[in-house]
């Protein structure tokens, strides 16, 4: 014979408070490996921060359709894209499963995806429904991208400036950084160098406040090449040498 044990009530609402307190944990968990691998992002860490994404992503690779699967995917491609991984990244970004659920994590997808495609149309319809939501985090990586991908046309200048001013008035300095670095970046690959070196010193000043070191990498070394090509050796061998402590 077999004897099946019917639960009693406090029996099935232990095993729910159980149940309820190993998901917060993974939760919680989740949310810890997601702010470190941001903070090292922002820092400059690629390397590291790309391992601690891809512990993320393992957690939550068996659930595709999971907002934190999508969060871990969406920046661990990113992660790969700054490093030039232009490919893997890609393959990432389209290895299968539904597209995330939330509207903001779906802007994020196609902005991702559309610089990784090269594709301005799919930036483009990124940046339309985040400015359909009020006061998007997004809007100011997505016009970096449209900038990008726009080249040295005028459009990106208005994109670049726009990304300036949306970062400004949300006071995030990362990307407030970011788009000074591409506006000096911008000049100088236009060879307008004594242009350039106001944007790259108030980019180099912005990534030093908010400690990202790549930035201020990039800066320091943009600013020692224009330095150097407009004959002022001396503080393009200060900002060179500076760039590579």
């Amino acid at each position: 014979f077999l004897y099946f044990i019917q639960p009693t009530a406090s029996t099935f609402l232990a095993s729910l408070v159980l149940s309820a307190a190993a998901g917060c944990g993974n939760l919680v968990s989740s949310g810890k490996l997601y702010r470190e691998a941001e903070a090292l992002r922002l820092h400059g860490s690629v390397r590291k921060s790309i391992a601690i994404a891809d512990r993320g992503l393992q957690q939550w690779n068996s659930q595709l359709d999971t907002e934190w699967h999508w969060k871990f995917r969406l920046l661990k491609a990113e992660l790969l894209f700054d490093q030039g991984a232009r490919n893997q990244a890609l393959e990432l970004l389209q290895s299968g499963g539904p597209e995330p659920l939330s509207s903001e994590l779906n802007v994020r997808y196609l902005a991702d995806l559309g610089q990784a495609k090269r594709d301005l149309a799919l930036v483009d319809r990124a940046f339309q429904l985040a400015s359909r939501q009020p006061d998007s985090p997004l809007i100011p990586s997505i016009e970096l991208k449209r900038a990008s991908l726009n080249g040295y046309s005028s459009r990106a200048e208005e994109f670049l400036q726009h990304s300036l001013t949306i970062a400004q008035a949300r006071a995030d300095r990362y990307g407030e950084a970011s788009a000074l670095l591409d506006l000096g970046f911008r000049r100088l690959s236009l060879s307008r160098f004594d242009e350039a070196i106001p944007w790259l010193e108030r980019a180099e000043s912005a990534a030093r406040r908010v400690n990202a070191d790549r930035l201020r990498e990039r800066a320091l070394g943009n600013l020692g090449w224009c330095y150097y090509r407009l004959g002022d050796f001396d503080r393009a061998l200060r900002s060179l040498f500076d760039a590579v402590t």
